[in-house]
């Protein structure tokens, strides 16, 4: 049932954007003004309004998503989409591929172009979610396809992959492409999936202790991610070098998604938001 859907896609999401904004909101009130000054995103941390929390809390109006968690944007797109992505399949799962794609395209073409109002945005996002669903709708031939295909074809597709993973962003600079958006980025994370789903060295290397471990966090580890990089800013800055400070970054990211997950402190995959804001409040209040 709809109802049900939306209310577990809510507790998905919701839950845990509000653990990693209470801990944003801590990092901020204890680090706030202290952190980055210049260069990449300096207002983050910059200070703690009334306005922005109730924004953040309700997803009231244009503001911006990152303030105090540079990851939020994304959940802020996720959510709405959540809301009616039920009618998103099943207009997808109707429709011709070549009616489908011609959608998506034109889905792209305004979000790109609605570029600063986030309503039209979130239209290029679920082209996004399109892909998805054709992908699963057509994960069979996909697969034929992959699997006829030589070892030199094998390696096309993964060298294809990575290009539009790691480089699509640059096809903004290249012309008329730049109405392409994500998209490119999107294809090479399908090619992605694909490769794990068909490859036996890619699902051995997949399947192994350190991606099964990452994968169970990664959600958790996206939340907090950006807390821990402007925390570490703030409280490491001017003290080690760049690559010590990227060194340990990530491991001190791990470690705080690992402490707060843990059987012993969570009880159930249901308390970890309350866990999350229980640790910011332990930090606004320093005890």
């Amino acid at each position: 049932p709809y109802p049900l859907f939306l209310w577990r896609r809510i507790l998905r999401i919701y839950g845990p954007y509000l653990g990693s904004l209470a801990l944003a909101l801590a990092g901020c009130a204890l680090w706030g003004g202290r952190t980055i000054t210049t260069g990449w995103r300096p207002e983050t941390w910059s200070s703690i309004t009334t306005q922005t929390v109730i924004q953040h809390l309700l997803f009231l109006g244009n503001y911006d998503y990152g303030r105090y968690n540079v990851v939020i944007w994304s959940l802020v797109y996720e959510m709405r989409i959540s809301i009616i992505f039920p009618f998103v399949f099943l207009i997808t799962n109707k429709l011709r591929l070549s009616y489908s794609l011609l959608i998506m395209a034109c889905l792209t073409l305004l979000g790109v172009r609605g570029e600063g109002h986030p309503y039209l945005i979130t239209l290029e996002y679920i082209a996004v979610f399109m892909v998805g669903i054709l992908l699963a709708m057509h994960l069979r031939s996909l697969s034929d396809f992959y699997h006829r295909r030589t070892v030199a074809g094998r390696v096309a597709i993964i060298i294809a992959s990575v290009f539009f993973y790691f480089l699509g962003h640059r096809s903004v600079l290249l012309g008329p492409l730049w109405h392409l958006g994500d998209m490119p980025i999107v294809l090479g994370a399908a090619g992605f999936i694909m490769i794990g789903l068909n490859s036996l060295a890619a699902k051995r290397a997949l399947l192994s202790i350190i991606p099964i471990f990452l994968g169970r966090i990664s959600y958790s580890l996206y939340l907090v991610h950006g807390i821990v990089l402007f925390a570490m800013a703030s409280i490491l800055r001017g003290k080690v070098s760049h690559p010590v400070f990227f060194f340990l970054f990530l491991p001190t990211a791990i470690l705080l998604v690992w402490f707060l997950s843990a059987p012993r402190l969570r009880g159930s995959a249901r308390a970890r938001p309350v866990m999350l804001a229980f640790v910011a409040l332990r930090l606004l209040i320093g005890v």
